[in-house]
């Protein structure tokens, strides 16, 4: 298979951990191995694996990435020291453990890294099955001591005092937005979850905090897709990598007539559009918030922006089904290096349309799979770049303020 699997081990086959004098293994001033720190290549013995990262769509928080690898264990390799008598496998005592740094990578690139959790065994005298459970840092993060926030910042700002908070202590390993909108100054009970507080950060910009393929814990503000070139092109003519499928809907799912926005100790500001209400017979609000937007005016804008985007029905490009042909290295490459946030141009001609339609799309979830000998199979979670559609003096459609448009916000 294209892929491969490494899991940082304190031993190799042979143990292969630090020693002291050793020529290689010994030196401590050029990079020597330490505990944990090697990358132990066990691709021959998975069967196969599943990632799903992301969200299904735009107003979802984003929830930890995760990897499940099938894993072949016939020679009791993957034996957990626990179920061994604390005798050593091949790996090593204690390798098999939770918390063991985990990367998957096609053709070189990584399409996920994380830290493994629980080991599932199956056991049949003669036959015994493993898979191993991973999941990105966004399932690490801990929980907060009480403290308050500081008022008037932008969210990357706000993102990076709580990475430094002591509790969660990240470090460097972090590629945070500015972000748009000011955030209020708020209190931060004890206990409360690094996570969701991030989240509630990240939709006060309507912006996208997620750990990247490579668990980099990342923000995008809402304006990154706004001017952003398509990262990949895919057709259905061949003029892009090609694609086996989309799911499409029209309907309800993201019409309302009324929009409310809510702050933290603010007062909820509404819009309604009486003429979707009459026209679709229709009363369905979206509620968002309570946020922490520091002005009832923040609100009423968000709740305004969102009212020009939900108060018409969409059609909806939901998903994208590739194939990924090992023998097509670019389209591979270009398909593995795509991560949450970014843009993508999805081309495609649907019976009875006039034409080939091309639209540009943001990435919100990513799911793959593959097994030994087989092609990788990838599903792109997508939602439309509505900031495309920015105001512009002059334009023939985006220069009319009295049609409804979608303005820059």
């Amino acid at each position: 298979m294209a892929a491969t699997v490494h899991v940082w081990f304190d031993t190799t086959e042979g143990d292969n951990f630090f020693t002291i004098e050793h020529p290689t293994l010994g030196r401590l001033d050029t990079g020597g191995v330490l505990a944990g720190d090697i990358a132990t290549d066990i691709t021959a013995f998975v069967a196969g694996y599943s990632i799903v990262r992301g969200r299904s769509s735009e107003l979802d928080d984003i929830d930890p990435g995760t990897c499940n690898l099938e894993l072949l264990n016939h020679d009791g390799r993957f034996l957990p020291d626990a179920f061994a008598g604390g005798t050593a496998g091949p790996y090593g005592v204690g390798n098999v453990a939770p918390g063991r740094r985990i990367e998957v990578a096609e053709d070189g690139h990584t399409v996920f890294a994380g830290w493994t959790g629980d080991l599932t065994l199956g056991y049949r005298p003669g036959d015994e099955s493993a898979s191993w459970d991973a999941a990105d840092s966004l399932a690490g993060l801990p929980s907060f001591s009480e403290w308050t926030a500081t008022a008037g910042q932008r969210p990357g700002e706000r993102l990076a005092a709580v990475l430094d908070r002591p509790e969660v202590d990240w470090g460097p390993n972090r590629n945070l937005d500015a972000g748009v909108n000011t955030l209020q100054g708020d209190f931060v009970s004890w206990g409360s979850s690094v996570l969701n507080y991030c989240q509630l950060v990240a939709g006060s910009d309507l912006g996208r905090f997620f750990a990247s393929r490579a668990d980099t814990l990342t923000f995008r503000d809402r304006l990154s897709v706004a001017a952003a070139a398509p990262k990949v092109r895919f057709a259905d003519d061949g003029t892009g990598v090609g694609f086996a499928g989309a799911g499409l809907r029209y309907g309800w799912r993201w019409l309302f007539s009324d929009v409310s926005v809510d702050r933290e100790g603010g007062v909820a500001q509404t819009v309604t559009v009486q003429a979707t209400r009459d026209r679709f017979n229709t009363r369905r609000r979206l509620d968002v918030g309570p946020l922490l937007l520091d002005s009832d005016a923040a609100s009423a804008d968000m709740a305004e922006f969102l009212s020009g985007i939900y108060s018409q029905p969409r059609p909806e490009f939901e998903s994208l089904a590739v194939t990924v042909d090992d023998g097509d290295p670019v389209a591979a490459a270009a398909v593995n290096l795509c991560d949450i946030g970014d843009v993508v141009e999805v081309a495609w001609t649907p019976r009875g349309a006039p034409g080939q339609i091309s639209e540009r799309f943001v990435v919100e979830g990513i799911s793959s799979a593959r097994r030994a000998g087989e092609p990788r199979s990838v599903t792109f979670k997508v939602s439309p770049v509505f900031q495309q559609a920015l105001f512009t003096i002059g334009d023939p459609v985006l220069g009319r303020l009295d049609t409804g448009g979608v303005l820059a916000y």
